[in-house]
């Protein structure tokens, strides 16, 4: 807070805190048109003592959102995601996995990967290609680990054990 407080004027005071937070929270600035729950601006404006309503205009000018937005992503040191960290949220998405199918916690081991890495959390169609690809990849390798040690003929045998229509729709597999 005592951040925030750097600013001269209240709204920008409230707002520069709510981004700090929301960076915090959702390890990213919101993006633009977005507008914060109630709840979040009212225990900040408690926490700063300023009145909740002033909020609004600190929303009117986009320029004042993305100026204070780069000014906390430099302070707290955080990059833009880049293809070179895929493999390693791929990865985080795979070990978690294991254990899940369910995409919502396969997403927040990406995203606690990012803020770890001190990255900013990309769009949602990209964490979901990253959530997913982490889940094929652990598909795959739990198929590897099942017919690890079978011999060919064995592996052959199974395959030709499937009723056709299975096979069509699995033809990508072979």
């Amino acid at each position: 807070m005592a951040f925030a407080r750097t600013h001269c004027r209240s709204h920008n005071r409230l707002g520069f805190a709510i981004q700090l937070a929301l960076v915090r929270d959702l390890g990213r600035p919101p993006r633009a048109g977005e507008v914060p729950p109630e709840a979040i601006v009212s225990v900040v404006a408690d926490q700063l003592g300023i009145d909740a309503a002033v909020f609004t205009l600190y929303a009117q000018r986009e320029e004042t959102r993305r100026e204070h937005a780069r000014e906390i992503v430099a302070a707290l040191d955080l990059q833009s995601i880049g293809r070179s960290d895929y493999r390693t949220l791929i990865t985080a998405a795979a070990r978690e996995a294991v254990a899940t199918e369910q995409g919502a916690t396969i997403t927040r081991s990406v995203i606690e990967t990012l803020k770890g890495r001190k990255l900013l959390v990309p769009v949602p169609e990209l964490l979901i290609r990253l959530a997913m690809a982490g889940r094929a990849a652990a598909r795959r390798q739990a198929y590897r680990e099942l017919i690890r040690g079978l011999e060919q003929p064995s592996i052959e045998a199974r395959r030709t054990s499937f009723p056709p229509c299975v096979l069509r729709r699995h033809w990508w597999r072979r």
